[in-house]
């Protein structure tokens, strides 16, 4: 390991020896408040940053995807509540995940129903309790990918 000499600041040179003391190596004294000060602000720049970013996102979306969103969210907050912060943030994820490639393949016109069918049962089965044998989980999918559909079709015909 290749000795590194670092000049930082005024003070004067620290040693630090390794775990086997063969080797050594010279740092110049840091300012640990500074550098905690700066990484500091540092993140708080970011998380701000992220934060408008985030707002700038939720502004702009597209309508088409915004209404995929509300199609399968639609009486799921009672099943929502019930879940552990595990599974909420996973299940929103999920959910926008699906909203996303539904709302592709339905404008490119490759939404098969079967496979829309498939997604909507995978991203329920998030939900505690359910499982794929479950008549609510197979009705709700069903119901929401008649519903996602039944609105492309709506929307193309121009109505």
């Amino acid at each position: 390991m290749d000795v590194e000499r670092l000049k930082v600041g005024e003070k004067g040179p620290e040693t630090y020896e390794s775990d086997n003391g063969a080797e050594t190596a010279t740092v110049a004294g840091v300012d640990r408040q500074q550098s905690e000060q700066d990484v500091a602000a540092a993140v708080a720049e970011r998380k701000s940053a992220v934060e408008h970013a985030a707002r700038s996102r939720r502004e702009m979306k597209d309508p088409l995807l915004v209404r995929i969103e509300s199609l399968l969210a639609d009486g799921l907050a009672d099943e929502y509540a019930t879940l552990s912060p595990d599974k909420k943030q996973a299940f929103k994820q999920e959910g926008e995940a699906l909203a996303v490639w539904l709302h592709s393949a339905l404008a490119n016109g490759t939404a098969k129903p079967h496979e829309v069918l498939m997604r909507l049962e995978g991203w329920l089965l998030i939900i505690e309790g359910k499982d794929r044998s479950s008549p609510w989980l197979l009705q709700e999918a069903y119901v929401r990918a008649r519903r996602a559909l039944e609105y492309m079709m709506y929307t193309e015909k121009g109505h």
